[in-house]
């Protein structure tokens, strides 16, 4: 499989990259199948997070004798914090360092000042890197303005951006890839392959297209063999797309540009409560991550408040992508409950 530079870095991965969430749902075994074969495939880079369960430790059992580079992330801006995360993160991975450890899901301003000011988590990754423990330093976050501005403020220490990419989600190559380019900061594309809820026709045209952008590599969630075989293949294949790629394109664009949320938060906050982010993403949170990580009850008591919208149409008019959100609520719902 072909590899790419990690900016600066000096980590060369494969263009593919295996993404840790859907592991959750399998047993050790079933998840050590699915890995191996993904090493196999040459896929040499494995990202993971301290908020994905027992992903670290399934990844700690099956990868711990193999050369390959890990990621993991942890959701804090603390810098205490994040160091005690970082042991953990060690010990489940069975290893003296990771590749790249990120401040995982920086998502307003508020929050990134805290990750860089004195005691934040960039401070204690700063140390971290300085004992061998991490690489390199990362961020990943779907709030496109909050990445830029952690690019602008702290390019020089951060080398690694995960960023929402892909043919419906292409805000991000108008400032934020420019300008991690410019600044030899890694790019890193998550929900290239649509998070679970495309078909497999629109995962693999959509990681092709993900691959023709000035980007490092596309995290893709695999949980079966042949799904990592099938995305192998785009990693060692032609990239070029094709007509039929192109049209598999435009149904991906016809089917979903005007239902599909990118999360970007903008319609928030809604003056009834309503998570609305978390219920139109929700099928696709239920699929990746399984009720036992989210917990059932809670979340779907949550995804009900969709029942409370008086469509004001504050999120109408927010949504930078005019979705008609008051419309698309019950259907997500309904798709939710199926699945309880």
């Amino acid at each position: 499989m072909r590899t790419r530079p990690l900016g600066r870095t000096g980590l060369h991965v494969s263009e593919i990259v295996f993404g840790g969430i859907p592991i959750l749902q399998q047993d050790y075994p079933q998840a050590e199948r699915v890995l191996r074969a993904a090493l196999e495939a040459g896929i040499n880079c494995f990202d993971t997070a301290r908020g994905y369960g027992d992903s670290e430790a399934k990844m700690g059992r099956a990868l711990a004798a193999d050369e390959c580079f890990i990621m993991s992330k942890a959701h804090t801006t603390d810098g205490a914090r994040i160091l005690t995360d970082l042991e953990q993160t060690l010990a489940n991975l069975n290893r003296d360092h990771v590749d790249v450890y990120a401040m995982h899901q920086v998502g307003s301003a508020e929050q990134l000042a805290e990750c860089l000011g004195p005691g934040g988590a960039l401070e204690a990754l700063r140390k971290a890197k300085a004992d061998g423990k991490a690489r390199a330093i990362g961020i990943t976050g779907h709030h496109r303005p909050t990445l830029i501005a952690a690019v602008e403020q702290a390019g020089d220490e951060i080398d690694s951006v995960m960023l929402l990419l892909n043919p419906l989600e292409l805000d991000a190559l108008d400032r934020l890839v420019p300008l991690c380019n410019e600044r030899g900061v890694g790019l890193v594309a998550m929900k290239a392959a649509g998070a679970g809820v495309w078909d497999s026709a629109q995962v693999l045209v959509s990681t092709k297209w993900c691959l023709n952008q000035p980007i490092t590599c596309a995290n893709i969630g695999f949980a079966t063999v042949d799904e990592v075989q099938a995305a192998a293949r785009i990693g060692r294949e032609d990239l070029t797309l094709t007509d039929e790629d192109e049209a598999t394109l435009q149904r991906l664009r016809d089917q979903y540009e005007l239902s599909y949320c990118r999360r970007c938060g903008e319609c928030a906050p809604c003056p009834k409560g309503i998570n609305i982010v978390g219920t139109l993403v929700g099928e696709s949170m239920v699929k990746r991550l399984g009720w036992a990580q989210l917990g059932q009850r809670n979340f779907l008591e949550n995804a009900r408040k969709a029942r409370d919208c008086d469509e004001c149409g504050l999120c109408v008019e927010r949504c930078p992508w005019a979705l008609n959100v008051p419309a698309l609520l019950p259907d997500a719902l309904r798709r939710i409950e199926a699945m309880a």
